[in-house]
């Protein structure tokens, strides 16, 4: 996208939010009107507080001008027994009792008359404290019933109002509720299908993974294609063949892996299936047994045996001897094969067998050395011996010491190079410690002369493993360890996991047919139209620039979406809204619907903008200009009307715009006395003045504290930067 289309884009999206913040401003309204609920819900508890004090005022007020007149006519009926006490001479006892409860009598009410006179002062004290002389409390009784009153129309009212939103909500619920269904309806049959098809694409590709791997068979091994190149019945009988043995848990191979061995036997020249599977059973077993990749052991193998001369029958036989030394030395197999494949070349000039060739190179692995050391120590060992009579004066001279002739022991090696090696390996023994090191070098070498007096110095070990690789034990001692590594849990699951691959590939190999007539269709199209291309490059290149100026509008169609979408929102929202503060505020329906058709109309003309921007945009400050001052009014207008009317509204709107949430209709006041029925929330205030206190100042000083705390709590509404909640 250029610079000029994404500036253009930006000024479109900027203008989408603009139109919208009026909307926003009018929304928040509803929040202003809740905080101003909660105000009055607040002033209706001081309210309920100041009738407490007051009632507790008048209460103690009462009951001390009760005691006080109690108290009078008690003192006058003991002013009047006292009289008659002393105009009797004689008074009687009944009469003096009488005297004595009347006295008790004015004692007590004295004692209570304290206490109220008391309990008066301070509920006085209290009233006062708060800002409230007594002196107005009639006349602000008589405002707060008429207040009530009309505090009780208004919540009707509005919760009629709140029921209208409160059916909306339940439509849009509704709305929300089945399109909700239908995305998770959509949503999961689009995974199901998804988990339908997942397996099926995993049988087509195990499939070609496993025809890949064979047709690396068939590229070597001889027979699997006719003449015409065609697959024949010998390639399907090897791939048979080869998902059987990878079932077989001895081995612990897969079929691909299997393939891949029978096609790196038949590259180093075994040939014949059953040759090939044999092999690729060894190899399997070997590396199992000797911890190794099945691919590199299986080529050394082929190696050895094809050096040493094996059949691929017999090649299990080398297998046994190489795992029968690793079990029972301290070589280890791999090394031994790595040994025999350097040594076999030599070995075989001196006529040594496969056996004495692995029991020489493990007893040097054993004594320490390195694979490649171990080889090379052996090679030196039998090369210099096979031409003792050729050598230069240093080995005669040392071989003399041995009391060994040269031509004897280059004869020996033809005849019997084990047992000649073994006798001079014993002369060396038999000299003293100090000059066999020399004799060594003298033989072979500085570089393995060290090598060879620490093999005749282990001549018990070198026989002990001669005696091992030519043990009749070492028969099937291969398969023996590939047996008991099949009962293990891990070989099971693999040979369970092989068969599972096994009978995916079979399930894939159904759908070739289907999937290479879809590719061959597939590719008849794209020739088709290449070819038409190739005789209309005219219109080919007009297609194509029109696709790439498709692509463009599409892309900044989207982009535009993408701003017109913050203001579906609040269109809903003002839906509501309108819905509920039309009936109250007429006036305002005007120019809010005027204001909704002109932000549909951006969303309408977003195309025209794009493609006529350079005319639009010297009159789009203009129309901006216009469209906020008519927000502006309207929502000025809104402010305006509940400003006048919030100390009487008692309705949450917050609860309005939460979904999923339950809203209740407060319960209208009533006056004391007012008739209509009961409600739940009742503040009644009664005052009953007493003796020389006057109820319309207690009621006029109320109703002036309750004025400037009203003043404050907006002083204070004012100061704050932020929604009411």
């Amino acid at each position: 996208m250029s610079a000029s289309q994404s500036l253009r884009l930006q000024v479109i999206l900027g203008a989408v939010d603009k139109l919208t913040r009026p909307l926003q401003g009018m929304l928040q309204g509803s929040h202003k009107l809740s905080g101003a609920v909660k105000e009055a819900r607040d002033r209706l508890r001081d309210l309920e507080a100041q009738q407490k004090r007051i009632g507790n005022y008048t209460g103690a007020t009462q009951a001390l001008t009760d005691n006080a007149r109690a108290l009078g006519t008690a003192r006058d009926k003991l002013r009047a027994l006292r009289d008659q006490i002393i105009a009797t001479e004689q008074p009687s006892r009944e009469l003096n009792e009488q005297y004595k409860a009347a006295r008790r009598e004015v004692k007590q009410l004295e004692r209570d008359n304290t206490r109220l006179a008391r309990t008066q002062a301070d509920a006085r004290a209290q009233i006062e404290r708060s800002g409230l002389p007594v002196s107005q409390l009639a006349s602000r009784q008589r405002e707060l019933a008429a207040q009530i009153d009309r505090a009780n129309g208004q919540l009707n009212e509005h919760g009629r109002r709140l029921a209208a939103v409160r059916e909306r909500q339940q439509q849009w619920n509704r709305a929300m509720e089945a399109r909700n269904q239908l995305l998770n309806a959509g949503a999961g049959l689009l995974a199901t299908g998804t988990a339908m098809g997942l397996p099926i694409v995993g049988m087509v590709k195990d499939f070609a993974t496993f025809e890949d791997a064979m047709l690396g068979v068939a590229k070597q091994v001889e027979g699997t294609r006719d003449a015409n190149g065609q697959l024949t019945r010998t390639y399907y009988d090897m791939a048979d063949a080869i998902r059987a043995l990878s079932t077989d848990a001895r081995i612990g191979q897969s079929a691909v892996q299997i393939a891949a061995l029978v096609e790196a036997g038949a590259r180093m020249g075994i040939q014949g299936a059953d040759n090939l599977l044999q092999y690729a059973r060894t190899a399997g077993m070997a590396a199992t047994a000797f911890d190794a990749m099945a691919d590199q052991i299986g080529e050394n193998i082929a190696k050895v045996a094809g050096l040493y001369k094996i059949p691929i029958a017999n090649i299990s036989e080398l297998g046994d001897t190489i795992n029968w030394l690793d079990d029972n030395a301290q070589s280890k197999g791999a090394d031994i094969i790595e040994v025999l494949t350097r040594i076999a070349g030599i070995t075989q000039t001196v006529n040594m067998s496969m056996r004495d060739s692995a029991a020489l190179g493990s007893t040097f692995l054993s004594l320490g050395a390195s694979a490649e050391v171990a080889a090379t120590a052996t090679n030196a060992v039998i090369r210099e011996l096979a031409i003792a009579a050729n050598q230069p004066a240093r080995f005669q001279d040392a071989l003399n010491s041995l009391g060994l002739a040269p031509d004897a022991v280059q004869l020996g090696m033809l005849k019997d190079s084990t047992g000649t090696i073994i006798k001079v390996l014993e002369a060396i023994k038999a000299l003293p410690e100090e000059q066999q090191l020399a004799a060594t070098v003298g033989l072979f070498g500085k570089e393995y002369g060290d090598d060879v007096a620490k093999l005749a110095q282990n001549m018990d070990e070198y026989r002990r493993q001669l005696g091992l690789a030519n043990d009749e034990q070492a028969r099937g001692s291969m398969a023996r360890e590939a047996d008991a590594r099949a009962m293990a849990l891990s070989a099971r699951w693999q040979a369970a996991m092989n068969r599972l691959f096994n009978a995916s590939t079979r399930a894939g190999e159904t759908l070739k047919g289907t999937l290479v007539g879809l590719i061959e269709w597939a590719g008849r199209v794209l020739e088709a139209i290449d070819g038409w291309m190739q005789r209309n490059p005219g219109l080919a290149s007009a297609l194509m620039h029109t696709a790439a100026a498709v692509a463009a509008i599409v892309a900044g169609l989207g982009a535009l979406a993408l701003g017109m979408a913050a203001v579906v929102g609040p269109l809903a929202m003002l839906k509501i809204g309108l819905g509920i503060i039309a009936p109250l505020l007429g006036a305002i329906s005007a120019p809010a619907l005027a204001a909704v058709a002109a932000v549909a109309a951006v969303g309408a003309a977003g195309v025209l903008l794009w493609q006529n921007w350079d005319t639009v945009k010297e009159k789009l400050a203009g129309i901006w200009d216009g469209i906020k001052a008519m927000f502006n009014a309207g929502v000025q207008y809104i402010v305006d009307k509940l400003a006048a009317i919030k100390n009487a509204v008692s309705i949450d709107f917050g609860s309005m715009f939460s979904f999923g949430g339950q809203s209740t209709v407060p319960a209208p006041l009533r006056a004391p006395g007012a008739g209509g029925s009961s409600v739940s929330n009742s503040n009644t205030i009664t005052v009953n003045a007493a003796p020389g206190q006057s109820a319309p100042e207690i009621a006029k000083e109320v109703d002036r504290q309750l004025t400037e705390r009203e003043r404050y709590r907006q002083s204070r509404r004012r100061s704050i930067l932020g929604d009411v909640d």
